[in-house]
């Protein structure tokens, strides 16, 4: 295996953990929904797609008319979750690396900037990340919460590794795919 194809990979599979065993970010909410996680994601999605006004009651940010809206965004965050697939794919089919990494690179930066406000006032944007918040699976275990980042935000109190390695296996599956475009 070549060099690129090595670095997809190891990309692919810090892509895939961040997304399902770590968190991303931990907070003090609603109903016992503390951490935000991919795998979260996943378990809410059938009450997303099933009950829409149950995120639009929850927070009081969203109105009827933000239905359309969360439907999108979660389908946009279902793609995202499985980025690191994609970025696996790419170990076979080189520019799919890149478009999957991309795609990790660009949603680990938006986590960064929702938990942190580092981009002003995102109250409208910080409330569609709310779709990743669940309870703990296994206490201390799953999703694996471990705080790097006081966060500055009105919503996070700390952001997690998780992130971190989101966005560092999106970085190195997009140097893996450009090396392994060049060796063709």
């Amino acid at each position: 295996m070549k060099k690129g194809k090595l670095l997809v990979f190891f990309g692919a599979c810090l892509t895939l953990l961040s997304t399902f065993l770590f968190s991303f970010a931990q907070t003090i909410s609603f109903d016992g929904r503390t951490l935000s996680s991919g795998i979260g994601f996943l378990f809410n999605l059938p009450e997303i797609w099933r009950n829409p006004g149950y995120w639009i009651a929850t927070f009081p940010a969203y109105t009827v008319a933000d239905t359309p809206l969360i439907y999108l965004f979660s389908i946009l965050y279902l793609i995202f979750v499985f980025s690191g697939v994609i970025q696996l794919v790419g170990v076979k089919i080189k520019y799919v690396a890149i478009v999957g990494s991309v795609l990790t690179i660009v949603f680990g930066a938006l986590l960064l900037v929702y938990f942190n406000d580092m981009g002003g006032d995102l109250e409208d944007m910080n409330r569609f990340s709310a779709l990743f918040l669940s309870a703990p699976i296994a206490e201390g275990i799953l999703p694996l919460h471990i705080p790097i980042i006081n966060s500055n935000s009105f919503a996070y109190q700390t952001i997690s590794l998780g992130t971190i390695i989101l966005f560092v296996g999106g970085s190195i599956g997009l140097v893996g795919g450009v090396l392994s475009v060049k060796d063709i």
